[in-house]
């Protein structure tokens, strides 16, 4: 249906010095407002053209567009480029909205490859289990591609993990079964000590001759460890042990090299006819006697002196200067029958000797002294 052409205005005209460019029109006036023949001026310049776009429309027709009966254009649809030309052309993508064509107006099978543009097809279009092995080209599917704990152990290969494929420490115990591993697998050197478990080395993983010396901590060998008779003279280390040391108790678990004291014997033990070998180079025989008397302070001095001894009667010990030397005075519980001798001593100095007893000095802040007296039968 044709547009119309004859809109009515009111018949007063518009003149140049009342219809001004837009930019302009009204600025001359202030703030007065604009006249009615002002108002009206520009309504009818409006309605004017109005009438001139509908009588210039309704003179178009199919048959004034160049091309029109051209048999090349037919299906085609006429195209402006906003210059005043037009053209017949098909419909592509740069006629068409966004979400213009809907399934229903496409025909089956209508939309084939060259149809279909490069990334085109996301995943929402995609639907689900139909992807096959088929449609996948070698080498499409890399890490980005597998979403985390894919990889199950149906997937893998046989002998398809290589050494390159295992991250350092990923290999926990939990992903190793039971004997899974077996010499082949670990590589020379390979297990180090972080890598065995605590108490995870029995006698059956250790080869002949692979304990040395530098394998046993310190004081690593107990008595358990240790087999009947299989220490000898050899491995007892005496260097820096004083001549004529005995091994003894240290009384403390220990053993060490000592001269023997009085701690030693036990006085009941000694009776007459007991050897005791040679002494100083004398040979002893059994004679009634040998051991004349032992004497050891204990600890103390003057009132407060601790003492103990064999064939003792009784000790005193006296501070004798400011040097801290103490006069040690014992007496005998019988007389000496004479040809004593010492046997053992330690911290006695200046000894004096008598039938009756003997005296001697000693510091009074060192290790408490001791004397073993023995005598020689008359002749010997």
């Amino acid at each position: 249906m044709p547009l119309p052409t004859n809109n009515s205005r009111p018949s007063l005209p518009y003149t140049p010095d009342q219809s001004l460019p837009n930019n302009q029109r009204f600025n001359l006036l202030g703030k007065r407002p604009p006249t009615a023949q002002m108002l009206d001026a520009e309504f009818n310049s409006l309605q004017d053209d109005v009438n001139m776009l509908a009588h210039g429309i309704n003179e178009v027709e199919a048959g004034n567009i160049p091309g029109f009966d051209d048999p090349l254009n037919a299906n085609k649809v006429l195209k402006t480029d906003g210059h005043g030309t037009l053209s017949f052309t098909l419909i592509n993508s740069n006629q068409m909205a966004p979400n213009s064509v809907v399934e229903a107006a496409l025909a089956p099978q209508s939309v084939t490859s060259p149809k279909i543009g490069d990334g085109a097809i996301t995943s929402a279009k995609i639907a689900s289990d139909s992807i096959q092995n088929r449609h996948l080209q070698a080498n499409s599917v890399n890490t980005n591609e597998l979403v985390d704990q894919a990889v199950t152990s149906e997937k893998l290969a046989p002998i398809s993990v290589q050494t390159a494929s295992i991250e350092d420490q990923a290999v926990t115990t939990d992903k190793i079964a039971d004997r899974a591993i077996t010499t082949a697998e670990i590589a020379d050197r390979a297990v180090t000590t972080a890598k065995i478990a605590n108490a995870a080395v029995s006698t059956l993983q250790l080869g002949l001759g692979a304990v040395t010396t530098n394998e046993l901590s310190n004081l690593a060998v107990t008595n358990p460890k240790v087999a009947l008779k299989a220490i000898r003279d050899t491995n007892i280390d005496a260097q820096g042990s004083a001549t004529s040391t005995v091994l003894m108790a240290t009384g403390s678990g220990n053993v060490s090299f000592n001269k023997i004291s009085s701690a030693s014997f036990d006085g009941s033990l000694i009776q007459d006819g007991t050897t005791l070998g040679s002494i100083n180079g004398y040979s002893l025989g059994a004679v009634g006697g040998l051991i004349f008397c032992m004497f050891q302070i204990i600890s103390g001095s003057d009132s407060s002196l601790q003492w103990k001894g064999f064939n003792i009667r009784r000790a005193t010990c006296t501070m004798e200067d400011d040097f801290g030397d103490c006069l040690v005075t014992v007496t005998y519980r019988r007389r000496s029958p004479g040809h004593l001798i010492g046997f053992a001593a330690s911290n006695i100095y200046s000894p004096t000797y008598s039938d009756t007893g003997f005296t001697y000095r000693t510091p009074h802040h060192t290790t408490a002294s001791y004397l073993i007296l023995a005598y020689l039968p008359e002749g010997s």
